[in-house]
């Protein structure tokens, strides 16, 4: 037997031998074969296992967003309830306190600053919260990646990442700019909006009928002013909403401070400072940035075309047809848009008649204001947070 396969391999030697190369040659391919699809099931899951913590933590920041903005929309009606402070002037008005007429003169004023304030600063709101939870929570992610398990309660001590570590401290200094923006953001924007509105609103009489179309107009039109010189003296910042936004959510102290600090300020920061620095100047870039804008333009139509469409449905209460005053309107303000033509039964009331209604909107609850419900609901702004938390995931921030 022995001498046969002795025979057998010297008289094909080279077929045992390209055959052994061969087999052997086989057998490494197959095992580098199921290493390699082990290696890419491995990985496969891996990366399924960290979409689905991505997302699982977008959607629970979602809901944290939905319960952060509701408490600070809260806040910021309050504030803008008490700069101007109609609630006040209608009771002087019911008790016979005052100047009667001056007192309708200032809810005049208040009606159409309500509005454009509680508009322009709930989109502002909206937006601020809407960066600052994810760039929290993108942070957060990155740091679930890279502090290795067992050492989350210790700061990621042995991590390396020490100040990059999103501690509760750190986060209440960055969410301070959502604070600012409902204090004292919104007394700037009241004043600025109600100092703008001055010039136009003051001189409308209270037996003015207007439609719909008129007080689209007339928002038009106070979009359009400018501060005066008198404005500008007492002390009203000329800082458009949108083209200035991130002044109403930045104080003075900030801007110095993170924004544009002193080289030797720089140089003595800690590294938490150095890294909250960071994160604000990004901030800043974010509000800054076009596609910000955008969206709070966006916000401004949605919000004022919201308020219309309520005014709208008062007016229709109102079954008698009358001329719109919009020609007399755009002559005496110097508008540049043409008239804007009334159609024929067109809805319209008194000045007087819609005052109340446009103050009462500032009084709804937030979670019956159907404003408020729209923006959390928006797809812009879900659209744009998703961008800057997908952003966040995988950033690198310098400490």
């Amino acid at each position: 037997m022995l001498g046969r396969l002795r025979n057998f391999v010297k008289n094909n030697w080279k077929k045992v031998l390209f055959g052994g190369i061969g087999g052997y040659v086989f057998v490494g391919l197959t095992r580098l074969a199921a290493n390699r699809y082990l290696t890419y099931q491995e990985t496969r899951s891996r990366s399924l296992l960290r979409s689905i913590k991505k997302q699982q933590l977008f959607e629970m920041m979602e809901e944290n967003y939905i319960t952060t903005f509701r408490t600070w929309f809260e806040l910021m009606k309050e504030n803008i309830k008490r700069n101007l402070n109609a609630e006040k002037v209608t009771d002087m008005l019911k008790k016979g306190h005052g100047q009667k007429y001056e007192n309708w003169m200032e809810l005049k004023m208040v009606a159409f600053t309500n509005i454009l304030s509680l508009v322009y600063g709930s989109a502002m709101l909206s937006l601020l919260i809407r960066i600052q939870v994810n760039v929290i929570s993108g942070l957060l992610f990155k740091q679930m990646e890279e502090v290795p398990p067992g050492l989350e309660d210790f700061g990621g001590a042995g991590d390396g990442l020490g100040p990059r570590r999103i501690t509760d401290d750190l986060q209440q200094k960055y969410m301070s700019l959502t604070r600012y923006l409902c204090t004292k953001g919104m007394d700037g924007l009241c004043s600025y909006i109600y100092e703008t509105a001055h010039g136009v609103v003051s001189r409308l009489s209270l037996k003015q009928k207007f439609t719909v179309a008129d007080v689209e107009q007339m928002f038009q039109i106070i979009k359009d002013q400018k501060l005066n010189e008198d404005s500008k003296k007492v002390g009203v910042q000329d800082w458009h909403p949108i083209k200035d936004a991130y002044r109403y959510m930045f104080s003075e102290e900030l801007i110095k401070r993170y924004i544009l600090p002193q080289e030797a300020c720089i140089k003595t920061e800690t590294d938490e400072e150095k890294f909250l620095r960071t994160v604000m100047c990004e901030t800043h870039d974010l509000i800054e940035a076009e596609d910000a804008k955008t969206i709070l333009q966006f916000l401004e139509t949605l919000g004022l075309n919201h308020y219309l469409d309520k005014i709208s449905e008062f007016l229709y209460s109102f079954p008698q047809a009358v001329d719109s005053d919009a020609s007399r309107i755009s002559e005496e303000y110097g508008s540049t848009d043409p008239p804007l033509e009334s159609e024929l039964g067109e809805p319209a009331a008194p000045l007087a008649k819609l005052i109340p209604i446009m103050n009462a909107f500032i009084e709804l609850e937030t979670a019956d204001d159907p404003w408020a419900n729209t923006l959390l609901t928006n797809e812009s702004l879900r659209s744009f947070s998703a961008n800057v938390y997908e952003s966040y995931c995988s950033k690198q921030l310098d400490a």
